[in-house]
C-alpha cells in the first residue's frame, strides 16, 4: 500500500487495498476485510478500473454477510453478475454466484439459490476451475438435504471431498465434511466427518471454514442432544472470531448455547428470553434457516 501511494499508481493502490482485504478474510477478520474491500471498490468506481472493481465486489459482499447484512450482501452478488458480465470477468461472475446462493439459502429461498449453481458450473466447466467444482458440490448437498435427499447430499459431498484433496483441502475442506455430517444419518460417519474437519481447521484453513464449520456442527450435536460438544463447538467459534466478533457467529453461538440450555431442561424464564430474542434476530435479518429448532423448542414452551 505504501510503495503503490509513493509510485502514484491509484491503480496498485486499488489492487493493495484488496490483497489486504484478501488477507485479512483468509485470517477472520471480516470487519477490517470488509473495508479493504469496500475502500478497494470505491477508489476503482473514482477512476474506472472495472476489472479490478468486479474481482472485489464480491469479496465485499462475502465480508459484509458476517454482519447479517444479507440483503446488502445480496446486492453485492447481483452487481458482481452484472458488471462481471459486461466486462468478461468469468471469475468474477461466478462467484457472484456462489455470494448469491449462499444469502438466499440463508434467506430459506432454496429454488432460487438452486439455480444459480446451474450457471456456476457452465462456468466452472469453461474456466476449468475445479477447486470452485467441490464448492458448487457441497452447495448442491445442501439443497438436497434440505429437499430431503441426504444419500444424494452425501454423495455430493464425497465427490465434492474428491475434488478437495487434489485442488487444496483448506478452500472448502472442512465445510465440506461439516455438511456429510449434517447429511448422514450414520452416527460414525457424523463423527468421523467432525473429527476430519476440526483437525483440518486446526492444520490452516480459510476463514469461512471456521465460521460454517462450527455452525454445523452444533447443528449436528443438537440433533443427537449431545449438550457439551454444542457448547464446545460455540466456544471454538467464540475464541476464533474473538479479535472481530460478528453478528452472525454470535448468532450462531447464543443459539446454540440457548437450545443447549433448553434440551437440558433449562425452561425458565431467562432460556424462554433468549430463544424469543433469537426468534426475533433470524426473523429480523432474514436467517430463515436457523428458525426451525428456535420455532420447535418455544412451540413446546407455551
Amino acid at each position: 500500500m505504501k510503495s503503490a501511494r509513493e509510485a502514484v499508481s491509484v491503480e496498485d493502490e486499488a489492487r493493495a487495498l484488496g490483497g489486504l482485504g484478501d488477507a485479512y478474510y483468509q485470517r477472520g477478520r471480516m470487519i477490517t476485510a470488509y473495508e479493504q474491500f469496500h475502500s478497494c471498490v470505491e477508489l476503482c468506481r473514482e477512476h474506472g478500473f472495472g476489472r479490478i472493481a468486479v474481482a472485489n465486489l464480491y469479496m465485499e459482499g462475502f465480508s459484509r454477510q458476517y454482519f447479517n447484512e444479507l440483503r446488502q450482501a445480496l446486492e453485492n452478488g447481483r452487481e458482481t453478475i452484472e458488471t462481471a458480465v459486461k466486462v468478461g470477468h468469468r471469475r468474477a461472475e461466478l462467484l457472484g454466484r456462489h455470494l448469491i446462493f449462499s444469502i438466499l439459502f440463508e434467506l430459506g429461498e432454496i429454488d432460487p439459490a438452486a439455480e444459480q449453481l446451474v450457471d456456476a458450473q457452465d462456468i466452472i466447466e469453461r474456466l476449468g476451475a475445479r477447486r470452485f467444482e467441490a464448492q458448487n458440490l457441497c452447495f448442491e448437498a445442501k439443497v438436497a438435504r434440505v429437499q430431503g435427499r441426504r444419500a444424494d447430499a452425501v454423495k455430493l459431498c464425497e465427490r465434492a471431498m474428491v475434488i478437495c484433496r487434489e485442488t487444496g483441502i483448506g478452500f472448502i475442506g472442512p465445510r465440506v465434511l461439516a455438511e456429510i455430517a449434517l447429511s448422514s444419518d450414520d452416527p460414525a460417519t457424523q463423527q468421523q466427518a467432525l473429527q476430519d474437519g476440526e483437525s483440518l481447521l486446526k492444520e490452516g484453513s480459510v476463514s469461512h471454514n471456521h465460521f460454517n464449520f462450527f455452525r454445523d456442527a452444533m447443528s449436528v450435536c443438537l440433533d443427537k442432544e449431545d449438550w457439551e460438544e454444542v457448547e464446545r463447538y460455540a466456544a471454538e467459534l467464540e475464541t476464533f472470531t474473538s479479535a472481530e466478533p460478528l453478528s452472525w457467529c454470535d448468532f450462531y453461538i447464543a443459539r446454540g448455547r440457548a437450545l443447549a440450555a433448553y434440551g437440558r431442561g433449562n425452561r425458565d424464564g431467562a432460556t424462554i428470553q433468549e430463544l424469543e430474542r433469537l426468534q426475533d434476530e433470524a426473523e429480523r435479518t432474514g436467517l430463515k434457516a436457523a428458525l426451525p429448532e428456535l420455532e420447535s423448542a418455544l412451540a413446546i414452551a407455551s
